[in-house]
This record gives structure tokens, C-alpha cells and sequence, in this order.
């Protein structure tokens, strides 16, 4: 049997190695935090979950922790610490992100209909799924394992 890979152009391999580095990176970030915060929930969105990133894309994540700092720019300094370069973070805590969802606010409704869950510790893909079914989104959740999408 041949290898995939060895029939795949060189750019299609190139671009999969391309994407594969990319998940890394917030896979990476996912690790600090889990760190940092203990139990954390983090999403993959935007261009490099959809895979249509380029050049010039950077990595976008979400974190949900149970606890993060009130003030905006310390919440922000906080998890730029963490963030490897090429990552760009937001985060929430828990009980904002809960009230954000079952409010159905539209950024965040809009980030997560092609997220993918790189880990949930704190369980809220069951949430996040029957928001999403309500809202015609599908309820299914892209997970990612050890940078593999499954």
C-alpha cells in the first residue's frame, strides 16, 4: 500500500504541515493555561479552525477559566503572558461565558459555529452544542486531540 503523503503535491503537504504548526501553537497555549488556571475550557476559531488561514493569519483562542481578572487590560496582560507568538486570546470566565451563551450574544455565537474544542475541562461542549442545535448551527463540536483533528 503507498503512503498518502508521498502521492499529496508538495503544496498540499506543505500547507497541512502549515496548518499542523498552527494547531500546535494553540495547543500550546491550551497547556499554559491549563497551568495557569487549573481547569480551563479553550476554543480554536477563526481562520486556522476552518483551515482558509494565510500568511498572515494569526491564531485565534478562547479560554474560559473559572477565574480570571475583572479589569479588562489585566485580564488581557495576564493571558498575553501565556500566549505563544502568533496567538491572540480572549478569555472569559466561566459564569460570563454561561451568561453570554444562554443570552445567545451574537460574537460569541459567531465564534463558536466553526470552533474547535482543544480542551474542556470545566464541560461546557454540552452547552455550547444545545445553543448551538437551538440556534441552527448544528450542535456538533469540532474536537481536537493531540493536534489531530478527530
Amino acid at each position: 500500500m503507498q503512503d498518502k503523503s508521498s502521492t499529496m503535491p508538495k503544496w498540499l503537504q506543505e500547507r497541512r504541515r502549515q496548518w499542523a504548526e498552527l494547531r500546535a501553537l494553540a495547543n500550546q497555549f491550551a497547556e499554559k493555561a491549563k497551568e495557569a488556571f487549573g481547569k480551563v475550557s479553550v476554543w480554536l476559531y477563526g481562520s486556522v479552525a476552518r483551515g482558509d488561514f494565510n500568511f498572515w493569519s494569526d491564531v485565534d483562542v478562547l479560554l474560559v477559566a473559572e477565574d480570571l481578572p475583572k479589569h479588562p487590560l489585566e485580564r488581557l496582560g495576564l493571558l498575553l503572558k501565556l500566549t505563544p507568538p502568533g496567538v491572540e486570546p480572549i478569555g472569559y470566565t466561566k459564569a460570563e461565558f454561561e451568561v453570554l451563551l444562554v443570552r445567545r450574544h451574537p460574537n460569541l455565537l459567531a465564534l463558536l459555529k466553526e470552533a474547535v474544542c482543544l480542551r474542556d475541562d470545566l464541560d461546557l461542549t454540552k452547552l455550547v452544542e444545545e445553543v448551538r442545535k437551538d440556534e441552527g448551527q448544528g450542535g456538533r463540536i469540532w474536537a481536537v486531540g493531540e493536534g489531530n483533528i478527530r
